[in-house]
C-alpha cells in the first residue's frame, strides 16, 4: 500500500496540502511569521497518531459492544529534551473491564502511525525544477 500527498506552499508559510479529495492547510503561528490559518506540521503529526489510535480502539470497542461516543484522545509532545515524550491521555466516558482497559492500551501501540515511529522508512529526497 502506498499513500500521496501534495503540499503546495500559497504563501508565506502556508501550504495547501492535498490527501486524496481533501485539503488541509498547513501554516505557522503569527509569532513565528504565518497567518495561523492552519495547524504548525509537528500538530498534525500529533493529530495524525491520535486519530489513527483512535480509529484503532474503536474497531475494538465496536467489537465487544463498548460505547465510543464521547470518546477522546488528548495528545501532548514535549519535545524537550530531544527526542521528547509523547503523552497520550484517553477519555471512554463508559465504564470497561480492566482486561479490555489493558487490550486497548495494547492495540493503541498497533496503530500504523505508532508502528512507523518504532520503525520509521527510509525518506529520500529529490529537487526537481518543474517546466
Amino acid at each position: 500500500m502506498s499513500y500521496f500527498v501534495e503540499c503546495q506552499n500559497i504563501g508565506g508559510f502556508k501550504f495547501l496540502t492535498k490527501c486524496r479529495h481533501h485539503y488541509i492547510i498547513v501554516d505557522q503561528p503569527v509569532e513565528k511569521g504565518g497567518d495561523d490559518s492552519g495547524p504548525k506540521p509537528p500538530e498534525l503529526f500529533i493529530a495524525s497518531l491520535a486519530s489513527c489510535i483512535g480509529q484503532v480502539i474503536v474497531i475494538f470497542c465496536q467489537r465487544h459492544q463498548i460505547s465510543t461516543q464521547g470518546m477522546t484522545l488528548k495528545v501532548t509532545w514535549n519535545k524537550e529534551p530531544a527526542p521528547g515524550k509523547i503523552k497520550i491521555e484517553l477519555i471512554i466516558p463508559t465504564e470497561i473491564t480492566e482486561e479490555s482497559r489493558k487490550a486497548i492500551i495494547r492495540l493503541s501501540k498497533q496503530c500504523p502511525i505508532h508502528k512507523l515511529l518504532h520503525n520509521p522508512p527510509i525518506v529520500e529526497f529529490c529537487l526537481k525544477k518543474e517546466k
